[in-house]
């Protein structure tokens, strides 16, 4: 089975704030989303496969060590944290 493969580029953020910009732009076209967990754990929640909406969607995070480095091991902890607790989504660090 093929998923929608999305990715996030760890080079194109140093900061938390940064790394909100970074996945809202990969995951919705709404770009007023608020840059907090509360909204990661909801764009999370309504990401699905453009084919089968029952399929999970693999997000690619790419220099996912830069990303933990430039926002700390917590904050990157959290951020994992937020998209693991989401069946629908496949999170692979690069």
């Amino acid at each position: 089975m093929e998923y929608q493969v999305l990715i996030i580029d760890g080079r194109k953020f140093s900061d938390l704030n940064g790394f909100f910009d970074e996945v809202t732009t990969v995951l919705t076209e709404d770009q007023s989303a608020r840059k907090d967990f509360d909204e990661l754990h909801r764009l999370l929640a309504e990401v699905k496969d453009e084919i089968d909406d029952k399929a999970p969607v693999d997000l690619i995070w790419r220099h996912a060590e830069l990303s933990k480095k430039r926002l700390g091991s917590e904050t990157f902890t959290r951020i994992l944290d937020v998209i693991q607790v989401h069946p629908n989504v496949n999170l692979l660090l690069d």
